[in-house]
C-alpha cells in the first residue's frame, strides 16, 4: 500500500517528533539532577524552569513572525543552532559558573522554534476526518520510542560522560528532521510504504535525500497569524486549551520533581 501525499506529510510529523521525543527523553530527566551536582538548590533548580517557561511563552510570538518569515519547516531548522548553544552551555557551566538563567534564554527558545511550527504543521495537514485518531498517534507514538530513552541516556552518560550524552541527543536532533523535509518535498526520488520512506533507487539513495532535502528547504510553507482570531478561537475552546495547559503542567512537573526527588 503506497500512501498519498497527504498520509507521507503527516507520517513525516510523527517519525520527527517520535525521534525528537526520544531524543529528548534521554536527558531531559538528568538536567535537573545535573543542576543539582553543580551545587545548586532545589529552589535555584525550579526558578531556572520557571524562567524556561516564562521564555517560551514570549518566544512563542516571536516564532510566529519567524514562520512568516522563513516558513515552518525552515524554522524548525533554524532551531538548531539554538538546541546546540543551549547544550554547550550546559557543559560549560562547571568551568565559567555563569548564571543558568542564560541557559533558560537558549532552551526556551529553541522550544518555542520546536513546538510552534510542530503544531501548526500538524494541524494544517492533519485530515479533519481524522483529527482524533492523528492526535492520538502524535502523542502515542513519541511515548512508545521513549520508554527506554532514559536507560539508554543514563548508559551514556555514565560510561563516556554527560558531554557524550549530549553530543548524541542533538545527532538526533538533527536527525529527526529528515523525516519531516522528505515528507513535504515535491521530488520523486522516494515512496512512502507501510509508514516508511523508501528509495526507488538504491544506488542512488544519497543523492535522492540531497536533493529532496534541497527542495524542500526552499519550499516555503507559511502561516499568518491573527491576533483576533487567535483570542476568539480560545474564547470558543476555552475547555480545551485549559485541558492541554493542565495536561502539559503536570507532565513537565512530572519531570522535574521526579527526578529531584529521587536524587
Amino acid at each position: 500500500m503506497i500512501f498519498t501525499k497527504e498520509k507521507q506529510q503527516i507520517w513525516g510529523i510523527y517519525w520527527m517528533h517520535s525521534i525528537q521525543s526520544f531524543a529528548s527523553s534521554m536527558v531531559s530527566i538528568f538536567i535537573p539532577i545535573y543542576f543539582l551536582n553543580l551545587s545548586y538548590s532545589v529552589p535555584q533548580v525550579i526558578k531556572f524552569y520557571i524562567v524556561h517557561y516564562l521564555l517560551l511563552l514570549a518566544f512563542a510570538f516571536i516564532t510566529i513572525y519567524v514562520v512568516r518569515l522563513i516558513g515552518l519547516q525552515q524554522t524548525i531548522l533554524a532551531r538548531a543552532p539554538f538546541k546546540l548553544i543551549y547544550y554547550i552551555l550546559l557543559v560549560l557551566l562547571p568551568i565559567y559558573n555563569f548564571p543558568i538563567y542564560i541557559i533558560a534564554f537558549f532552551s526556551g527558545l529553541e522550544a518555542a522554534m520546536y513546538w510552534i511550527p510542530l503544531h501548526i504543521i500538524f494541524s494544517r495537514y492533519s485530515n479533519k476526518n481524522e483529527m482524533g485518531e492523528a492526535t492520538g498517534k502524535l502523542f502515542a507514538l513519541p511515548k512508545l520510542f521513549s520508554i527506554f530513552s532514559p536507560l539508554i541516556g543514563g548508559f551514556i552518560a555514565v560510561t563516556f560522560g554527560f558531554s557524550a550524552l549530549l553530543v548524541t541527543v542533538f545527532i538526533f536532533v538533527l536527525i529527526a528532521i529528515i523525516p519531516l523535509l522528505l515528507a513535504f518535498s515535491n521530488g520523486d526520488s522516494f515512496i512512502f510504504k507501510d509508514g516508511k520512506f523508501i528509495p526507488k533507487k538504491f544506488s542512488s539513495f544519497v543523492l535522492s535525500v540531497y536533493c529532496n532535502l534541497v527542495e524542500a528547504l526552499h519550499a516555503k510553507s507559511t502561516f499568518k497569524f491573527e491576533i483576533k482570531k487567535g483570542w476568539r478561537l480560545f474564547k470558543d475552546n476555552k475547555k480545551y486549551f485549559l485541558a492541554e495547559i493542565l495536561d502539559n503542567i503536570g507532565e513537565e512537573v512530572e519531570a522535574i520533581i521526579w527526578p529531584i526527588f529521587v536524587f
